[in-house]
């Protein structure tokens, strides 16, 4: 036995034994570097910066490693284990918030909605982060290479962020969208985030009638959203392509009573007043909010044109009073243009409108 032992080991037998009696273990930290090395990880575990973080990990990985097995030591190995995974998620959400503000900053939509669902899958009500991810999907659809990916991610972004915007509490989590001009940074928010949805919805989902009714708040909240007149044409476009549908059935109807008016044809034909009367309502307030924007001229001059050919349709080519009409644009309600539209009076029987 003697042989065998010296065999695989050089130490004496006399100072192996010795080191059994003694309760000494190959490799064990002893009782004042383990003391150290605790001491660094309590100075580190709650700080603010990731790089002590990070190193209060290290010294409590160390620990357990190198001093679980000290006598009386439990309470401590069992604080330190419990400690150390809450540390490596407090450092991975420090490290989720920098990807994603540098994503933003980048404007890197792809990296910015996988940092920004690490951070929410984490911090559900953030609606800073919310907002944001919901702006950057947005601006997404409308930029030099537009994408689609994220458009129904980022039409749920925007409708919780609406929802959570009821509470005026949470006015200070919509700074960033705070102007000069605009001060009210939730209402603001508000409105860029029912114009999100309304402009993705009409514009990239093709879905016209399912885009109306944020595109209409958009116009009712907020201010920097109030007077686009981009929403205004989206919105007087939705009510031409109805009007044009009315007036092709009309024709066909007259055409089958060999050209003359119907009963029938009249009533569409006052259905198709009421549609005009919405189009010269929201192309009038279009032209408006161009002339006040500072639009180009030949814009303006667009929409004055069209305008003119939609009035003399709508008054029997009657322009006396164009001039007055538009003057006094805009100092009503708005109609919703979800709301159902109500038949008026044809100028004449046989009126041909001019969409």
């Amino acid at each position: 036995m003697k042989t065998v032992l010296r065999s695989i080991s050089p130490w004496p037998m006399t100072i192996i034994a010795i080191a059994l009696l003694s309760g000494f273990s190959f490799g064990q930290t002893s009782n004042d570097e383990c003391t150290t090395v605790y001491n660094a990880f309590l100075a580190n575990r709650k700080s603010p910066e990731i790089e002590k973080l990070q190193a209060a990990i290290a010294s409590g990985k160390e620990y357990l490693d190198k001093c679980s097995t000290l006598e009386e030591g439990e309470k401590v190995k069992d604080y330190v284990s419990r400690q150390v995974p809450l540390l490596q998620d407090a450092v991975q959400d420090q490290m989720n918030y920098k990807g994603l503000d540098a994503a933003l900053k980048a404007r890197d939509v792809h990296q910015t909605f996988t940092y920004g669902k690490k951070v929410l899958e984490k911090h559900p009500e953030n609606l800073e982060v919310i907002l944001a991810v919901a702006s950057a999907g947005y601006s997404s659809t409308h930029a030099a290479n537009p994408t689609d990916k994220y458009n129904d991610e980022t039409i749920r972004l925007a409708k919780l962020a609406i929802s959570k915007l009821d509470d005026p509490a949470k006015a200070a989590e919509a700074d960033y969208f705070k102007t000069d001009k605009c001060p009210d940074g939730r209402t603001n928010a508000v409105g860029s985030m029912n114009l999100a949805i309304g402009n993705i919805t009409w514009s990239r989902l093709k879905d016209k009638k399912a885009a109306l009714p944020y595109l209409y708040k958009s116009l009712q909240t907020g201010c920097s959203t109030k007077a686009l007149p981009e929403t205004y044409q989206k919105i007087g476009a939705a009510y031409r392509e109805e009007f044009q549908k009315l007036e092709d059935d009309r024709q066909a109807k007259i055409k089958a009573a060999e050209g003359k008016e119907t009963e029938e044809s009249g009533k569409i034909l006052a259905l198709e007043m009421g549609y005009l009367d919405r189009m010269l309502d929201t192309y009038g307030r279009a032209y408006k909010a161009e002339t006040d924007s500072g639009y180009g001229a030949d814009d303006r001059e667009h929409l004055l044109s069209d305008l003119k050919s939609l009035y003399g349709g709508r008054h029997e080519d009657d322009m006396s009073g164009f001039d007055a009409w538009l003057k006094g644009m805009g100092t009503d309600q708005l109609p919703d243009p979800t709301s159902t539209v109500a038949p008026v009076a044809a100028p004449s029987p046989t009126a041909s409108p001019k969409p």
